[in-house]
């Protein structure tokens, strides 16, 4: 086969939808959000030694919220069901994973534990 042959191939491929190349980038644009309630929040403020940490630039106890909503990527292979809470099953796992770490990551503490909805 010429270029011009596998080139109009491709373009036919791509024009076709067979192409995987443009299944993973439509795949990844199409990729909608999902939308979480997490409420009972039970943040861990204590430091290694179990005491409370001496005043730092971090959050104060006080200002972590209890409740709130988060926002993240729908790239996961199972989506969990709406206004069910999810549990501790592998399937949803990731998922949860995501959310304390993002949370963890904004806040600057750790979660004993919370309660993850799925709202939208």
């Amino acid at each position: 086969m010429n270029k011009r042959e596998l080139l109009s191939m491709a373009i036919a491929a791509v024009r076709h939808k067979t192409s995987p190349l443009f299944h993973a980038v439509y795949k990844e644009r199409s990729a909608q959000k999902m939308l979480f309630s997490v409420t009972e929040i039970d943040w861990d403020t204590t430091n290694d030694d179990g005491d409370a940490p001496e005043c730092c630039s971090c959050h104060h106890e006080n200002d972590l919220p209890e409740n709130l909503t988060i926002e993240i990527d729908d790239k996961y292979d199972t989506n969990p069901p709406l206004n069910e809470a999810l549990s501790n099953e592998r399937e949803y796992e990731d998922i949860i994973e995501d959310i304390i770490n993002q949370l963890s990551d904004n806040y600057s503490w750790c979660i004993n534990n919370c309660r993850i909805t799925r709202i939208q």
